[in-house]
Order: structure tokens, then sequence, then C-alpha cells
């Protein structure tokens, strides 16, 4: 269960990762950092990695449910030992991703 708890774990910062390495190639396409409109993120050239962090971003929210089911599990039926670091990891990812969700205006790019 540990394996799984900390492969999870690790999962928004894949997605984060991803995301911003999409905006940065456009960024380098297009000379200018994308904005709500301009391009418009189907039209950009990048349909793979565009898809690709589609899909991690809906992975992201079910791993983010599925780690917090599997420690409260974890916390009181089983009793298998996660590393603190694991766990502050995912709790500063998930601070990220939910700041990304709802300020960042690169995510508000991507769902236009």
């Amino acid at each position: 269960m540990r394996k799984i708890i900390v492969l999870l774990a690790y999962v928004p910062s894949v997605y984060l990762l991803t995301f911003y390495l999409l905006v940065a190639r456009v960024a380098l396409k297009t000379g200018k950092f994308p904005e709500y409109g301009n391009p418009d993120p189907k039209s950009a050239g990048f349909d793979t990695h565009r898809v690709i962090a589609y899909k991690l971003f809906d992975i992201t929210i079910y791993s983010v449910i599925a780690v917090l089911i599997l420690f409260l599990l974890n916390t009181f039926v089983t009793k298998v030992k996660v590393r603190r670091l694991h766990l502050m990891v995912f709790a500063v990812t998930v601070a990220i991703f939910c700041l990304h969700i709802f300020i960042d205006p690169f995510f508000v790019w991507s769902v236009d």
C-alpha cells in the first residue's frame, strides 16, 4: 500500500510539470506567453502534448481523492509507514494545483 500512496502522491507534480512544459513550448513557438484566446490551445500545434496534459489533469483529480482515502485507511486501519517527505510533497503540489486551477491565467488559456 505504501508504494501505491507514494506513486499517486507524485501525480500532481507530474501534471504540473507537463502543463508548464506545454506553456513553455507554446511561448517559444509564438514568441509570447499564451493568454486567453490567443493562441487557441488546439491550434498551437502540440496536439499530443496537449492531450497528455488534459489526461493527466483528470488522473490528478482522481489521484488526489485516492491518496486522501488511502491515507485515511492507512492511518486508522493499517499501520504502513509512509515517509513524511512524500506526504509533504503531496501537500505542497496539491496546494499549487489548487492555485493553478483558481488563479493561474495559463489554466484559463488551456480550458478556453
